[in-house]
């Protein structure tokens, strides 16, 4: 078994793994109360910024969605409060609004079908994937849709790859699903004066069995979604039906040796072969990649560009399964041999042509960085996964002691002297700023200037910086 997927439920949280010869290709997480790639919603235009040529709109949600309009489309069609039906087409990305779009798709594993929109001919337009090039198989593909007489679909049907193989019962099942799901569409949509979610996606698990090879392996930890899988198959292609397999065991992700990823892509440090590694830095800007050359060597030249190798192969899969996208800075070790930056950067495009995500670089050769322009339509998981720390507010840094107990004298000496109506100063503190003002002269020379001798209790509670002045 070459390709497996595992697919792992704990209540409302979902997790999939894809395996190819035992090497983790891609992770995958949802709840069941996310926003999902593809939702469609009843939305109403809230303001109209010309100058963006964009519109924000309302779709229910707490912020408002982002809607890019064409340069030939004409802004003065659109106007406040006019109700549109748009689509999720991007995720809402660090502070940046969900990005929507009026061009609605609906994807199958056979089909891509862009309904009737306005602009678009009232009759069904056949297309083909880019990968799809022999015309005889085009021809035959194109009679088999058009000899559905009895589907009343219209837009614009693109066929994908994976049609070529399918037999005639799924491409009437599929391609009746997604008309039936524009037609639910069209029939809610007079029912809301507000906005409305009108079409949800699909769960996760469901999406990415569309792109399945023929000859993966599913295993599911959960009976309900093992239920629907099995359901979903036998409808739109049950050949598939026997790789689909139930795994009532507990910890489905540790027997398959996987648990592991999901804290590796947490982690900034990535190891190299040879002895260098990465550190990657993800800012809401960009994401820096600095190449490490580790422990040093007699052989600096030669390992210092078999590390730079090393780390072209280790960032492209650290990309796909972080799910980074955006900017992204490389800095690679220094390479003084012409020959050497030839070598990584022929590597860099050929990875660049083989990765799923359209990828662009740009190479600054005096300073040895490579700059990458990914294309993202959903957070990473690291972000997904994690939260800004209270404490340092994403910086990586907090005050240290000696900072925090600089900090507190300063407050006690700003107290005003007329207003030392007290007996007694309580300082609670973390343990290390207690200690720091214990093991210094702080304290003895705030007695000096002040005449005052504050009481200090160590509380295991306290954040690094975070401290409490009582005056008694």
């Amino acid at each position: 078994m070459s390709r497996q997927i595992l697919i792992s439920q704990i209540l409302t949280q979902t997790r999939m793994v894809h395996l190819n010869n035992q090497t983790v290709e891609k992770l995958s997480l949802q709840y069941a109360d996310d926003i999902r790639l593809g939702d469609i919603y009843l939305g109403v235009i809230t303001r109209i910024l010309p100058d963006l040529q964009a519109i924000f709109v309302d779709i229910g949600l707490a912020k408002m969605a982002f809607l890019e309009i064409a340069e030939s489309t004409d802004l003065q069609r659109f106007y406040t409060g006019q109700r549109i039906l748009v689509q999720v087409q991007k995720d809402a990305i660090s502070s940046k609004s969900i990005k929507v779009t009026m061009l609605l798709s609906l994807t199958g594993r056979y089909f891509l079908y862009l309904p009737n929109n306005e602009g678009q001919s009232k009759e069904l337009i056949i297309r083909f994937s880019n990968k799809i090039t022999k015309k005889s198989i085009k021809n035959n593909l194109k009679q088999k849709i058009l000899s559905l007489s009895n589907l009343s679909i219209k837009g614009t049907l693109i066929i994908r790859t994976q049609a070529q193989d399918a037999n005639q019962k799924d491409l009437i099942n599929e391609l009746t699903y997604l008309s039936e799901i524009w037609q639910s569409i069209l029939q809610k949509k007079p029912q809301y004066k507000k906005p409305a979610l009108l079409y949800q996606q699909i769960p996760i698990f469901l999406q990415e069995i569309h792109e399945v090879e023929s000859d993966a392996n599913i295993f599911i930890d959960d009976q309900l979604i093992y239920n629907q899988v099995i359901d979903f198959a036998n409808k739109f292609f049950y050949n598939f039906v026997p790789n689909i397999h139930y795994y009532p065991h507990k910890n489905l992700f540790e027997q398959f040796g996987v648990e592991k990823y999901f804290n590796h892509i947490l982690n900034h440090r990535v190891d190299l072969p040879s002895g260098g590694f990465l550190m990657i830095e993800q800012t809401e800007a960009m994401t820096v990649i600095d190449v490490n050359s580790g422990s040093k060597t007699k052989d600096i030249l030669n390992i210092y560009q078999k590390i730079n190798i090393e780390a072209i192969y280790t960032i492209f899969y650290e990309l796909l399964l972080r799910k980074i996208g955006g900017i992204i800075v490389i800095d690679f070790i220094n390479m003084k041999s012409n020959n050497h930056k030839k070598e990584v950067l022929n590597l860099l495009e050929y990875k660049a042509t083989t990765d799923k995500i359209n990828t662009q670089i740009t190479y600054v050769e005096k300073a040895d960085i490579a700059i990458l322009l990914r294309q993202r339509q959903q957070d990473t998981l690291n972000n997904y996964l994690s939260q800004t720390c209270p404490t340092c507010q994403g910086s990586g840094k907090v005050k240290s002691a000696k900072t925090i107990a600089f900090e507190i004298i300063q407050k006690i000496l700003e107290k005003p002297m007329h207003d030392q109506n007290y007996q007694q100063i309580n300082i609670d503190a973390s343990l290390a700023v207690i200690q720091y003002l214990q093991e210094s002269r702080l304290l003895s020379q705030l007695n000096l200037q002040s005449q005052l001798s504050p009481t200090l209790q160590a509380r295991a509670d306290y954040l690094p910086e975070q401290y409490t002045l009582k005056f008694l």
